[in-house]
């Protein structure tokens, strides 16, 4: 219910700017706000999926690595900011495109302590707590930009909307600054270990340095950019390839698809994720059988989700977001046959955040990420928007083969 009602407010969040900004503007903002996320990652780098693996693997005693993580995370966040700021003002970008690069990078901040934040919830299993919270920045960006759109009309700017969408990334930081200092002395509620041993069980934090834990979270990091670069760096390839309309036709497109991917995303790396983690260390047959009807239930939801895609997609698009993005039903016929793929992606993925898996989980997505790059320089060119969605389909068939043989490798190797 969180996740359908987050991408319901993202969706008309989106339909109130595209109706609003047109093509090109839309086009524009879209673009900047994806070239923005794909560098978001690396504030925290990695330390969401790292604390999942480490509290399901030592329990209790993962406190000890919350101090260290927390001020590797200010770190990380700095340094995503200063790299968003100087492409800013050495890329190839017009006055507007600059401002809207320094607006935004105040994002990052708001990102990574949505993520880190979202970990500690999943851990503490309060899952309707989570629900809230990752619910709250789609529904704080909706109120603002409904407000900037009323407030300014037919001179609303994209300018004025990476503006509304750094307020919102303020409030994230102020909310979520509070129960992170909780947790640094102690005041945590972790499930699924039993109780609370007595004694500090964080005294050894001195042991686990920013140095190691970046040597423990990098790979989850990783993950998180590789996920990026092969999922919207579409956008920002086509804004310099192919213009700001082309963009902002495919950036419709790819709305769409995020709204499903939500699913599988929530129930895998919300829900799934520390069990998972847990199930790796001290329940192998249980991890099997979820992992063996896990894959069929997603396979069943995709193929579903992709024929109604595609039959509703060319009517509701001109509706919903204005004649002038009809054009968009062309590459989200194509993204439509990804759809399948991804759900079922997620679930074999997931089985790879295990153990010490995840590092040739990520060396899988790096790798891809590459071939997704490359496409797309190729297609593009001469295919436009319809070229990016080519590329995405291909991209997501190529990783889903290369999970599944991973597995069946390393994970399950009786099967």
């Amino acid at each position: 219910m969180g996740s359908v009602l987050g991408a319901g407010a993202t969706f008309f969040t989106q339909m109130i700017l595209a109706r609003n900004l047109g093509p090109a503007d839309y086009g524009a903002f879209a673009a900047v706000l994806a070239a923005v996320n794909l560098v978001a990652p690396l504030a925290g780098f990695g330390i969401a999926g790292f604390w999942l693996k480490v509290f399901g693997k030592e329990g209790w005693g993962g406190l000890r690595w919350v101090r260290p993580s927390l001020t590797f995370s200010l770190v990380s966040t700095l340094g995503a900011t200063m790299l968003i700021l100087g492409w800013a003002f050495l890329g190839p970008h017009n006055d507007a495109s600059t401002q809207m690069f320094v607006t935004l990078s105040f994002c990052v901040a708001g990102q990574a302590v949505l993520e880190i934040n979202s970990a500690r919830l999943q851990l503490e299993e309060q899952y309707a707590r989570l629900a809230v919270w990752q619910f709250t920045p789609h529904a704080l960006r909706l109120a603002s930009v409904g407000v900037f759109a009323l407030y300014f009309g037919s001179a609303l700017s994209a300018t004025a909307v990476a503006t509304a969408y750094t307020l919102v990334a303020v409030v994230l930081v102020a909310l979520g600054a509070v129960p992170l200092t909780r947790m640094v002395r102690g005041d945590f509620a972790l499930k699924g270990h039993g109780e609370r041993p007595r004694g500090n069980v964080a005294s050894d934090s001195a042991e686990c340095g920013i140095a190691k834990v970046f040597r423990e979270a990098w790979p989850f990091g990783l993950a998180g950019a590789f996920y990026f670069i092969y999922f919207q760096s579409d956008i920002v390839l086509l804004k310099y390839l192919a213009g700001d309309e082309e963009a902002g036709l495919y950036n419709v497109a790819f709305l769409i698809m995020a709204a499903l991917y939500l699913f599988p995303s929530v129930i895998y790396q919300k829900y799934l994720l520390p069990k998972i983690h847990r199930w790796a260390n001290h329940d192998l047959p249980m991890l099997r059988q979820v992992y063996i009807r896990g894959n069929r239930i997603m396979a069943v939801i995709g193929l579903a989700a992709m024929v109604a895609v595609m039959i509703v997609g060319p009517y509701a698009i001109p509706h919903l977001f204005g004649a002038a993005f009809a054009k968009s039903s062309g590459p989200l016929q194509i993204l439509a046959f990804a759809i399948p793929v991804r759900f079922v992606a997620t679930s074999v993925g997931a089985m790879l955040v295990t153990q010490d898996n995840m590092r040739k989980k990520v060396g899988y997505m790096g790798a891809v990420g590459v071939i997704n790059v490359i496409l797309n320089l190729i297609l593009i060119p001469h295919y436009s928007a319809l070229g990016a969605a080519i590329a995405t389909v291909a991209s997501e068939a190529i990783l889903l083969s290369i999970y599944w043989l991973s597995v069946r490798r390393f994970v399950f190797t009786k099967d």
